[in-house]
């Protein structure tokens, strides 16, 4: 999908808050074209609110590739994960390799920092992709994923959700979710973070005040999610839709007290 105005801006808080001494790596090679993606105004207003440090002209290189963004971001030593290296006909820093299969023991607890602007969607086996992306990341590094949520049926073979998030990084991978945030890509139209539904006790709506009627606005959304691989952080558990496990509780629990009683 590439890293439009509406991802930089969140990207750049982001990138406030962490940064990293180890390797970082992006799941397939990111374009950033804000003239193409979004507004140059929206992100000059980003760069003076969030990062006042940077200059557009910092963070743009000729190919129109992400490299030098991340690099200015804070996470300069950035490889790239691909299924093809197409998009490095002069060379470059990329790990070919086909994400539904696992990762190579050598790339285990490598990257400080993992970007996946759009490339897991793309995977048909997503439980698989999401290990390895467990697996590449080290304890204490933080995954940024951003995948289409809806508006974008063609795209590639799934749409993500919050519940994914959660029952995936939270529940499976034991891991610190520490945001999860749903938006369009129109700037300003639509933004909000999501909670794990398991903790709400329902399944998430996605209504605004301008489509108040509306399970979800109109158009192409977004999800963006910031996970942290926690020390200790093991693949064991499973992941059921949150708003079922509570109702199945409440029926549980209603059933032992029939039989208590």
């Amino acid at each position: 999908m590439g890293i439009n105005a509406n991802t930089f801006e969140l990207l750049a808080d982001f990138s406030r808050e962490y940064k990293t001494d180890d390797p970082s790596l992006m799941l397939g090679r990111q374009v950033f074209r804000p003239a193409r993606h979004g507004s140059q105004r929206h992100l000059r207003r980003t760069l003076e609110r969030l990062r006042p440090d940077l200059q557009p002209e910092d963070l743009f290189q000729p190919d129109g590739y992400a490299e030098r963004m991340f690099g200015a971001l804070g996470f300069p030593d950035i490889e790239t994960l691909d299924a093809s290296d197409w998009e490095f006909p002069d060379g470059g820093r990329v790990h070919v390799h086909d994400l539904n299969r696992p990762v190579p023991d050598s790339m285990h607890d490598r990257y400080g920092f993992i970007f996946d602007g759009g490339t897991l969607e793309h995977v048909f086996n997503v439980p698989i992709a999401l290990e390895n992306v467990f697996r590449m990341l080290k304890p204490g590094g933080r995954m940024i994923g951003v995948n289409p949520l809806n508006g974008l049926p063609g795209h590639g073979m799934y749409q993500f959700t919050a519940e994914l998030v959660y029952g995936f990084w939270g529940r499976i991978a034991k891991c610190r979710v520490r945001r999860v945030c749903a938006y369009s890509a129109s700037g300003g139209l639509y933004r909000r973070d999501i909670s794990d539904p398991a903790e709400v006790g329902r399944r998430t709506i996605y209504r605004s005040m301008l489509f108040p009627f509306s399970r979800i606005p109109p158009g192409r959304m977004y999800l963006f999610y910031d996970v942290e691989k926690v020390e200790g952080a093991t693949l064991d558990g499973e992941a059921l839709q949150p708003d079922y496990q509570v109702q199945w509780n409440a029926a549980e629990t209603a059933q032992d007290g029939q039989k208590s009683a």
